[in-house]
């Protein structure tokens, strides 16, 4: 089954192998003064800004790889991150709360909350990783964004001139509650651990958090 998304941040084409293998292709369109890379790890961010110049969903299609290369970095400790990431998200979608659209954590959500329990609990084994994950997430006061980041540089203030100015052309705008005290409003501040460095859990509601717990 082949399906078009395009109502995303970044449309992509879905595939669905097998009827329970979700596979998403995001395109773009290589527009940097650099030679293509021939791995993903080598895009670095002015490959990406490059790109979001000539247009937004490619920005964000890069930035995908540049996020899964830094889930990997921030995981590479870790030998049941994998595993875990699949059993919990899982989960999530077999009780119909994995769609950000609903109020509820996205795909990337729920890895990072995955992400912040085997940074927690680095020794522990996978049973244990999932007992904990729970009574961590149902337990946690997603009001403090400064307890939760599993990365260094989250917020606009923390960036380079250049590169807020680009997103600010592209009216994209970075998590940062200093700035836009807007931003204090968002229950569950999950804030990318990449550039642009949104919160990828802002249209959380009281209701939803309270039926994901």
């Amino acid at each position: 089954q082949i399906l078009e998304i395009e109502s995303t941040t970044a449309p992509h084409i879905r595939l669905l192998l097998h009827r329970r293998i979700q596979v998403d292709l995001h395109l773009a369109i290589w527009h940097s003064s650099s030679a293509l890379p021939q791995r993903g790890a080598d895009i670095e961010i002015s490959d990406v800004l490059s790109a979001g110049r000539v247009k937004e969903s490619y920005l964000h299609a890069l930035s995908g790889v540049r996020l899964t290369n830094e889930i990997q970095a921030l995981t590479a400790n870790s030998r049941h991150f994998q595993p875990l990431a699949r059993a919990v998200k899982a989960w999530a979608r077999k009780r119909a709360i994995a769609a950000s659209t609903m109020g509820y954590f996205g795909g990337i959500g729920w890895v990072l909350l995955v992400v912040k329990t085997c940074q927690l609990h680095p020794d522990s084994t996978l049973e244990d990783l999932l007992l904990q994950f729970f009574r961590l997430w149902t337990e946690w006061y997603f009001g403090d964004p400064d307890a939760l980041p599993v990365f260094a540089q989250q917020h606009a203030g923390e960036l380079p001139a250049e590169t807020v100015l680009l997103l600010s052309t592209l009216r994209i705008k970075p998590w940062n509650p200093v700035l836009r005290p807007r931003d204090n409003t968002h229950l569950t501040p999950l804030i990318c651990p990449v550039v642009p460095h949104h919160n990828v859990a802002h249209a959380t509601t009281v209701c939803s958090l309270c039926v994901m717990k």
